[in-house]
């Protein structure tokens, strides 16, 4: 029986490794990045916010979002010396004119507070810099025949390290594409 359960965790390991490989190909990496980590959330409801996330009465207010089940892979890299967040933004900003639609974007303090970004929405403390150096773009990518919801959230942090937190979930085929965001 010990054998049958290393098998078995063997195999799911191998496919959660190819699964990897094939979505981290499906949207790209800007060019001039070092992956600092992926992780991978299986199944449940994923939010993707449509709006700048406000604080109204000591709460987080989220004006609207689209909620999205399936498995979500996020991932963060380092942007290398030479490049910057604005660019990064840049470059997902082209992807998204040609390969889908931006659904909500936002530039520096128009994103609202970066901490609300880094620690209550992605949970990323690496995320966490100033408010005129952020820059978050949303919406729907078409790959092939599969469609992707994906989020891109670019900044300079404290530390002066320029990062990109990306998050995708792959839309399933039998999903309506007029799904209205949640409010």
């Amino acid at each position: 029986m010990n054998l049958l359960n290393s098998v078995s965790t063997f195999l799911v390991l191998c496919l959660l490794s190819l699964t990897a490989q094939a979505e981290q190909s499906v949207i790209p990496m800007f060019p001039r990045g070092e992956i600092q980590y992926q992780e991978l959330l299986t199944g449940g409801e994923h939010a993707f916010l449509l709006s700048t996330p406000k604080r109204i009465s000591n709460a987080l207010s989220i004006e609207s979002e689209q909620r999205v089940k399936g498995d979500r892979r996020n991932i963060l890299f380092r942007i290398d010396e030479g490049a910057n967040s604005e660019k990064a933004f840049r470059f997902y900003q082209r992807y998204f004119s040609q390969h889908g639609e931006a659904l909500y974007q936002c530039e520096q303090r128009a994103c609202g507070n970066s901490n609300y970004w880094a620690n209550r929405i992605f949970g990323e403390r690496k995320l966490l810099g100033r408010d005129s150096n952020q820059y978050y773009i949303v919406g729907k990518v078409a790959v092939g025949s599969d469609m992707y919801w994906l989020s891109v959230y670019s900044v300079v942090n404290g530390r002066k390290q320029h990062f990109v937190y990306l998050s995708t979930v792959q839309i399933p085929a039998s999903s309506s594409s007029t799904d209205s965001p949640a409010q």
